[in-house]
């Protein structure tokens, strides 16, 4: 299971759109709670990662 934790201090909109982004493309593999996102594959975790980079939301981990 890979954790990604949004760091940056962005808007929560932007936050916000990045998540609902995820949970559109992943749906019940990826749980969101605050700004804690973990996903259950790890094959799910570039898809994250290339989100986060695509709307420009900073984060840790991955």
């Amino acid at each position: 299971m890979s954790k990604f934790v949004l760091t940056g201090y962005e808007l929560d909109s932007k936050k916000s759109e990045a998540k609902a982004k995820i949970v559109d493309a992943l749906g019940s593999s990826v749980s969101i709670s605050g700004d804690t996102i973990e996903v259950k594959y790890n094959s799910d975790a570039t898809k994250v990662a290339e989100i986060l980079n695509q709307v420009g939301v900073e984060y840790s981990g991955g």
